[in-house]
């Protein structure tokens, strides 16, 4: 690996790292993204249950 291709990768590591901080104006577009994603994992999992229950009863 080329040690410029190594320092970019460190360098873009360390732009990730300080996107990880939480900033307040992300705040909204954060509970929107986890509001939607546990809306989607009920919606899947429900779907889930039905089938099986539906398979068990055996309708």
């Amino acid at each position: 690996m080329p040690p410029s291709l190594l320092i970019g990768s460190v360098d873009w590591h360390n732009h990730l790292m300080e996107d990880q901080k939480p900033k307040w104006r992300d705040l909204p577009l954060m509970i929107e993204f986890w509001f939607a994603m546990l809306l989607t994992m009920g919606v899947t999992a429900y779907g889930i249950w039905s089938a099986v229950s539906a398979l068990f009863d055996g309708k």
